[in-house]
């Protein structure tokens, strides 16, 4: 049999377009299934997943209301983060503001310093407490009767940590506010 000379260039070009389009659908779904497999490999990431470990826990947090027409408090804790990060933020919903503050001995002069982030070594315990690292908490909202202030804070991994300090109870004093 004998094709004439248009039918026979329109075959390779049909069946170009076939090949064509059954590589289109080859790496179409090649990409879909790396996007799929890539996406569940950023959720499994995300912290808080089952297994995850916590990304820092915080203990004695202890929040001082301010005393008489102050518009400043403080509160103190105790934060241990398993695997090395740094605290680079805090802030409250119930607060203009909330700044870590460190106090400074200069032999008998003692000033306080803000700090834009404090180093947390992997598994050791860093203190806010008087006389040293403290949040400085600006234009606090307490709530006549609530016995909690909460208090946000942001990790340099990413991680976010809301805590309720205890507004109940004060620190011993050693010094300092």
């Amino acid at each position: 049999m004998v094709l004439d000379r248009p039918r026979q260039e329109a075959m390779p070009e049909a069946w170009s377009r076939a090949l064509t389009s059954e590589r289109s659908t080859q790496s179409l779904s090649r990409r879909l299934r790396l996007a799929v497999l890539s996406s569940i490999l950023g959720l499994a990431s995300c912290d808080g997943g089952a297994g995850s470990a916590p990304a820092a826990r915080v203990a004695d947090a202890v929040f001082r209301p301010p005393v008489g027409q102050s518009s400043v408090s403080v509160a103190y804790m105790s934060i241990t983060s398993p695997a090395g990060d740094r605290l680079v933020a805090a802030s409250s919903p119930m607060a203009a503001a909330v700044e870590m503050h460190e106090m400074v001995y200069d032999g008998a002069q003692v000033s306080m310093r803000r700090v834009d982030g404090v180093d947390l070594p992997a598994g050791q315990a860093v203190r806010f407490e008087p006389g040293g690292l403290h949040l400085m908490i600006i234009e606090p909202r307490t709530v006549a009767g609530e016995d909690t202030f909460p208090i946000v804070f942001e990790l340099q991994s990413g991680a976010s940590l809301t805590v309720e300090f205890d507004s109940t109870r004060a620190p011993e004093r050693s010094g300092g506010r």
